[in-house]
């Protein structure tokens, strides 16, 4: 399970640098979402209709906490538009840095969004 989450944190940290220069955080929100639902393995994933999303940040940079909230508000607003990822809810949450081991330990996180 560990790796299957490590290549989706692999691959969005790709398409992250791809985002973050040239794309507006509410279109991010949405392909991440998208790119996210065509993971193979995704509804697997999938807890009590829920899926989370970790909102990777650097709790001592503020553009990157600015940014975890910035996407972190359009998620929601995506979630509240009713839109989800194979069917199961969205839930964002932020994952500072520094707790990013006992975040995947715990094994809740099933998606990763890394700010820069």
């Amino acid at each position: 399970m560990r790796k299957k989450l490590i290549s989706i944190l692999l691959l969005l940290l790709g398409t992250s640098f791809l985002f973050s220069a040239n794309l507006p955080i509410n279109l991010q929100s949405v392909l991440l979402l998208r790119i996210a639902s065509y993971e193979k393995n995704i509804k697997s994933r999938i807890v009590d209709g829920q899926i989370n999303i970790g909102l990777l940040y650097n709790e001592s940079n503020a553009a990157s906490k600015k940014n975890m909230e910035d996407i972190k508000s359009e998620l929601s607003k995506l979630a509240g538009k009713g839109m989800k990822i194979q069917g199961a809810s969205i839930n964002a949450v932020p994952i500072k840095i520094t707790s990013l081991k006992s975040a995947l330990s715990e094994g809740k996180i099933k998606v990763i969004y890394i700010n820069s």
